[in-house]
């Protein structure tokens, strides 16, 4: 059994990132990670005594519960913090896991930071700065780094679960997965793991859409009701929800995948897949000349690259003969609910992790961006911590040292009337983007995965709307209708 993540092919993989400042290496570490509990001894921000030093047992699940909340802090100074309620109830059911909440301690003011480390001591839960896995992240680390940087906590988060499971083995839960608190469905005292990986792969219950399973609880109780009774049993595979023995080959199988996902270019990686439309409801197949919204691809790419089907693509790999693994997996899935909360879709605003060498994390993503995208350049990913000013930097840089990166790009995001504008007004910094990829009309040029472009109406409704009335109604107009008196 490997002592410590094979880094053998990273150089070689890493080498194909553009990285030119630097920001994306780390220290190769010179010693393996030590387990959990030592590690906890020593780097516990919250000092909380280590409930367990035995060594995990071959083929069994050790008893501990990690949960992720990096880059962005959370709400600690909230006492009726969902996510902080889901990590103490769990602790509060399973007294004897080690439970863990791995955080960005950077990202804290000092007067948040020592509120969340009471919580912690109450609640007995131990806190870890996640930067203490610098360089055992393993195939996949300058990857892990690269999107630390540039605020994708959600990938991220996927890569940084599976090193954490390969060194201390365990489970990791994503915060919105909620234990039962009914004595008839609780884990068993001992999960045996014949296979070593069993993962959110069957039958669960599930939450509505944006809705909490906390928020289920207290309408369940204020009612009378049975949670089960406000939930949906849905059959799918996720990765929120990982259980793994310590050094389980296949998490390094996994990240050796998604590293790889990184040098597809999208064209490739997305041309099977379709993106719905959240507003109407269509769904549109992967085209580089009719690019989706920012956050229809990011939520595509994510789940293509370092979510879900590389997992399962690897889990179906290494277990041909799934049907017994599900099957086991919905004997633990029956413990928790389960949310379907997408907050990791959210572009976040005004971030306070790593506020330094913005214009440079600005030219390294974009460079990364472009080359599996070329021809589009989403600057909106960025905006919450590059000013729309650094963005001209940023642009002019690349513009100067990488004018071949620019010279192919055909769509820009958003379509921000003052970005824009702002953007033609300084074109001559940055030669190699032309102009012509830029506007400055008063309303969009493009909506997103329309055949041509949509003019605006000066009664500012959704255009396809007034396509949908004028066409059900060709003798009349849309104004006609609701601003007309009847005769």
């Amino acid at each position: 059994m490997q002592s410590r993540i094979d880094n053998s092919t990273k150089s070689q993989r890493s080498s194909l990132l553009h990285d030119p400042y630097g920001l994306l290496q780390v220290p190769k570490p010179t010693q393996p990670i030590p387990d959990l509990p030592l590690l906890l001894e020593k780097n516990d921000l919250a000092n909380v005594p280590v409930e367990s030093y035995a060594e995990p047992k071959e083929a069994i699940i050790p008893k501990r519960m990690n949960y992720i909340y990096i880059v962005n802090p959370i709400e600690a100074s909230n006492p009726k913090d969902k996510h902080l309620k889901t990590i103490a109830l769990f602790k509060k059911l399973y007294p004897d896991y080690i439970t863990t909440l791995w955080i960005t301690s950077s990202a804290y003011p000092p007067e948040e930071k020592e509120k969340l480390i009471n919580w912690a001591k109450e609640n007995k839960i131990h806190l870890l700065d996640s930067s203490i896995l610098d360089g055992h992240i393993g195939p996949s680390e300058q990857m892990y780094q690269l999107e630390l940087l540039r605020r994708n906590y959600a990938a991220a988060t996927d890569q940084l679960r599976l090193a954490i499971l390969y060194h201390f083995g365990g489970i990791y839960s994503d915060v919105d997965v909620v234990a039962d608190p009914d004595p008839n469905h609780r884990l068993p005292e001992e999960l045996k793991a014949p296979l070593g990986l069993y993962i959110h792969n069957g039958h669960v219950r599930i939450t509505r859409y944006n809705e909490h399973p906390l928020e289920l609880y207290n309408m369940a109780k204020r009612f009378g009701d049975n949670p089960e009774d406000y939930c949906k049993i849905r059959y799918g595979s996720s990765n929120d929800f990982i259980l793994a023995v310590k050094h389980c080959p296949i998490l390094q199988k996994l990240l050796e995948k998604i590293a790889s996902k990184y040098l597809v270019p999208a064209q490739d990686l997305l041309k099977n897949t379709e993106y719905q439309n959240p507003y109407t409801g269509v769904y549109f197949p992967f085209n580089p000349d009719k690019p989706w919204s920012t956050i229809g691809f990011l939520k595509q790419w994510i789940i293509e690259v370092t979510g879900p089907t590389s997992l399962n693509e690897i889990y179906e790999q290494e277990f041909p003969q799934i049907d017994d693994a599900i099957e086991q997996n919905e004997s633990f899935l029956g413990s928790f609910y389960f949310a379907n909360e997408l907050s990791w879709l959210k572009l976040k605003t005004n971030q306070t992790a790593f506020p330094e060498k913005a214009i440079e994390i600005g030219v390294t993503s974009l460079l990364y961006d472009l080359m599996v995208e070329p021809n589009t350049l989403r600057l909106d990913r960025y905006l919450s911590f590059i000013s729309k000013e650094q963005m001209v930097d940023v642009l002019e840089s690349l513009s100067q040292y990488n004018p071949k990166q620019l010279e192919n790009v055909k769509f820009v995001f958003p379509h921000d009337l003052a970005l824009h504008s702002l953007l033609l007004s300084q074109a001559n910094k940055f030669p190699a983007l032309s102009p012509t990829v830029l506007t400055a009309a008063e309303e969009p040029i493009l909506l997103n995965s329309m055949d041509k472009p949509v003019p605006a109406n000066k009664y500012r409704f959704f255009q396809p709307v007034v396509n949908f009335f004028e066409k059900i109604n060709p003798s009349k107009t849309l104004v006609e209708n609701l601003f007309t008196s009847p005769k």
